[in-house]
């Protein structure tokens, strides 16, 4: 069987994971991050399962804000960044080098 290339130029570009990207999850904020996160993103990097994880989306006890978009749950990257580290600044910008 033949490889064909990609074309990643398409909307719903395939990226060399194999992993299927939408244009809209791909959207960043101006300073490179993404804008928000997928919920297993999020979940994964605090180490919650994927049960567990919707579990405390859908009640509302995520240890950080969620935001339901139709039938996905998407989590705010500052927040998740907040959580993990809450000495940062709270703009989302980089703290200044001492």
């Amino acid at each position: 069987m033949n490889a064909t290339p990609r074309d990643t130029t398409s909307p719903h570009a395939v990226t060399p994971s194999g992993a299927a990207h939408s244009a809209r999850q791909l959207e960043r904020e101006p300073d490179g991050l993404p804008a928000t996160v997928a919920l297993m993103t999020a979940a994964r990097t605090l180490g919650i399962g994927r049960t567990k994880a919707y579990e405390l989306a859908k009640s509302g006890q995520f240890p950080c804000r969620v935001i339901k978009v139709g039938e996905r749950y998407r989590v705010p990257f500052a927040a998740l960044l907040r959580l993990l580290d809450p000495a940062a600044p709270s703009d989302g910008q980089a703290p200044d080098a001492p």
